[in-house]
């Protein structure tokens, strides 16, 4: 049996291109957690019609009522395929070439906001050549890669390659340090170490040839042991496995650092004759093992087998084994030969790839019948951000806290998060339980005394806000306090995510509880309006392809509060701009915002702006308003890549509020004469510049509003990459 994983690979001829091939946990400890999974099946099959008795016979036994786990169809089936597979390597194919173009993301998974961060992209190109009894030699002749963030991330040289003749018998990822010998499902001894259920029967065009499947779920009988869990897609007529879209049951996992592994091998009937790799994805979720982080490292790569040529050249060198070359670096990079448009980071390849993988797993929920999957403990510490953990807000003082996650089964998880505030000596609280059942999202959360902003648009990390209050007293908030809860349901609409919340709060106001270690004191508190907030929040949120070198995300928030102390309505619209290539000369980015506000608003529903994160030269959130838009555009140029960049910076902001709004924001009772300025009075514009460090993570820029603004310093951390601190 051949061994699946390609082990025999020569160095020399990787020289420069992979360097060390070993996974790193000093990675993970660093945020840039390695690892990247590259799986890849060849199943072969006889020609259709090759095994008709057997065909006719099972098909005969098969009825029109439901199959149960493990019953005379679905063994029939599973035995079928099983055969199919080991007579397949009896045809009469003697060798084969195919080339191959595939993407190999390292992404970062940023928390509930930022799902999906591309970090670094690869593009690869390969020729394979395959001979029977001899081996394969698989060639990498051209790569590219594209970076938004330094990463020491370490590849297996499997995950640069296809996997040649199948799994074999035993399944083998990442050179068998993330799973390592677990029984292929369509392999001797299968049917004793699994269960089968035939759950369908369908038609899929594969290759413009329309195709009848049977499909099978499939599970171990004991959960405890190594096994794969998903489904197996069958072709009718010969029997051949078309699809394998599975994960695997924790004790798979080798290295518990790994969350889940998911594996897609889709083949195709080439010339009619032999089935061969079509397409092939995998993905390897990395996190902490008792320890939930705002953050986790995921793998993914995507493999299109785009050639196929079953009579090579017979003089063609192929070693013994399986091997994995590349050429020279110069070539790698000036290939030229792709078919392929080159998708490096794009939100919508992205956003597929997500959905492929969570319908995997989902799919792998319902079959073990609500049993836990995780690579990781099902009980860990969560720390939903660095700032969760310690930060020191004017309104808190120094604020320590902790939580804990608990995944109930493959549906449920149920968190929970409190710290206290030792400056305002009190106690906050938050916890809440979350499903998710396909593509449908729902959970419920409360809270007490959770600190809360006007915003609505955020303007520093919290790492920012916590260096900025204890120097300055300035924290980059409007906060005060809630206690309340609610429940939401969210699910993919349109391309994008829609999410809908009832929720209720008591909102009071909030003191200062700080002396900074500068000589500024710390700046005034709005109060708001004491009362219960009870609203329905319709959300929706999309990222689109794209535009001008920046691809787009457009959010939607819509607030309607009728039962509460309270009645208004509050729309809040925004897109931000980002490079979708850091190392291009020319890139630019942008924020901007649309708000209206209506009916009896309390201060904290407002609509605040100015300064850091909307229109930079004004003070801080000087500007409010019941109608208010603002736009914020950045031009930069790379000097020494990926070290700096300069910045050319522009922005113009409007707002518009009646007098009762001016009475209640500017003449509360001890207020400072820059809060009685309700609205801009006409448009602001502000310009500026600055320069970008580091993969463009930190930047300090200076701006002056235009009219009667001030020269405002910033110093910022890539928004992209605000979410965990």
């Amino acid at each position: 049996m051949l061994s699946p994983v390609l082990r025999n690979v020569t160095e020399p001829d990787l020289d420069g291109f992979v360097g060390a091939l070993r996974p790193t946990r000093t990675a993970l400890l660093s945020i840039a957690l390695t690892l990247l999974l590259g799986v890849g099946g060849l199943v072969a099959a006889r020609p259709a019609g090759a095994q008709e008795p057997e065909r006719d016979r099972v098909n005969d036994r098969l009825g029109d009522q439901p199959a149960a786990w493990n019953d005379g169809p679905s063994l029939d089936v599973a035995r079928a395929a099983i055969r199919a597979r080991r007579l397949g390597r009896d045809n009469d194919l003697e060798r084969f070439s195919a080339y191959a173009e595939g993407q190999v993301h390292y992404l970062a998974e940023y928390g509930d906001q930022l799902q999906d961060q591309a970090v670094r992209s690869d593009r690869i190109a390969l020729e394979l050549r395959w001979r029977r009894g001899v081996g394969s030699l698989q060639t990498i002749v051209g790569r590219r890669h594209v970076s938004w963030m330094p990463t020491t991330v370490e590849y297996h040289i499997d995950h640069l390659s296809l996997v040649v003749e199948n799994f074999g018998d035993r399944i083998h990822i990442g050179d068998g340090d993330e799973v390592r010998d677990v029984l292929n499902p369509v392999a001797p001894g299968a049917l004793d170490f699994y269960e089968y259920r035939l759950v369908d029967s369908l038609s899929m065009r594969i290759n413009d040839r329309l195709t009848e499947l049977y499909r099978l779920k499939v599970r171990p009988r004991d959960m405890d042991r190594p096994g794969v869990v998903g489904t197996i897609d069958v072709e009718r007529r010969s029997f051949a496995v078309v699809r394998l879209a599975v994960t695997f049951t924790p004790s798979s996992y080798v290295d518990p650092t790994v969350r889940s592994v998911s594996v897609d091998l889709q083949n195709a009937l080439i010339s009619n004759r032999v089935w061969l790799p079509a397409e092939q994805h995998t993905e390897v979720r990395r996190q902490m093992r008792f320890l939930d982080l705002p953050f986790g490292g995921t793998i993914r790569t995507s493999f299109h087998v785009l050639n196929w040529d079953l009579d090579p050249p017979k003089n063609a060198w192929i070693p013994m084994g399986h091997r994995v070359q590349a050429v020279n670096d110069h070539d790698l990079k000036t290939y030229v030969g792709w078919l392929t448009w080159d998708p490096d980071g794009d939100p919508e390849e992205l956003r597929a790839d997500s959905a492929l993988f969570e319908n995997i797993r989902a799919e792998a929920v319902r079959v073990v019948r609500g049993h836990y999957l995780g690579g990781t403990s099902r009980l860990r510490l969560d720390v939903p951000s660095f700032s969760s953990l310690v930060r020191v807000r004017r309104a808190e003082g120094v604020f320590s806290g902790l939580g804990a996650r608990y995944d109930l089964d493959g549906h449920w998880t149920a968190r929970v998060h409190g710290g206290y505030a030792f400056g305002a000596k009190h106690g906050e609280v938050q916890g809440g339980l979350d499903a998710t059942f396909g593509d449908l999202r729902f959970g419920f959360e409360a809270w007490f005394d959770r600190p809360a902003d006007v915003g609505p648009w955020d303007a520093a990390s919290g790492f920012l806000s916590t260096g900025g209050a204890v120097f300055r007293g300035e924290d980059y908030l409007d906060p005060y306090f809630e206690r309340g809860g609610r429940v939401w349901v969210a699910r993919p609409i349109g391309g994008g995510t829609a999410k809908l919340a009832l929720a209720s709060a008591r909102q009071e106001s909030a003191e200062i509880h700080l002396d900074p270690l500068g000589d500024d004191l710390p700046r005034y508190i709005l109060p708001i309006q004491v009362g219960r907030d009870t609203r329905v929040t319709v959300s929706f949120d999309r990222e689109l392809a794209p535009l001008a070198g920046s691809k787009l995300h457009l959010g939607a928030d819509v607030d309607l509060a009728a039962f509460g102390d309270f009645d208004y309505t509050r729309w809040v619209f925004d897109f931000t701009a980002t490079p979708t290539e850091p190392d291009a000369t020319w890139g630019w980015e942008g924020r901007g915002g649309i708000g209206l506000v209506t009916g009896n608003r309390p201060i904290q529903r407002t609509l605040r702006f100015g300064g850091r994160g909307t229109v930079p030269g004004y003070q801080f959130r000087r500007f409010n308003g019941e109608q208010v838009a603002f736009v914020n555009l950045a031009l930069s140029r790379s000097l020494f890549h990926p070290w700096f960049r300069l910045r050319a910076l522009g922005a113009l902001g409007w707002s518009h509020v009646d007098d009762d709004v001016v009475r209640m924001v500017g003449l509360v009772p001890g207020n400072p004469i820059e809060y009685a300025t309700p609205d801009t009075g006409g448009l602001r514009p502000a310009l500026g510049g600055g320069v970008s460090l580091v993969y463009d993570l930190v930047r300090l820029d200076v701006a002056r509003g235009l009219d009667d603004g001030i020269w405002e310093w910033t110093l910022s951390v890539n928004p992209q990459f605000r979410a965990p601190l």
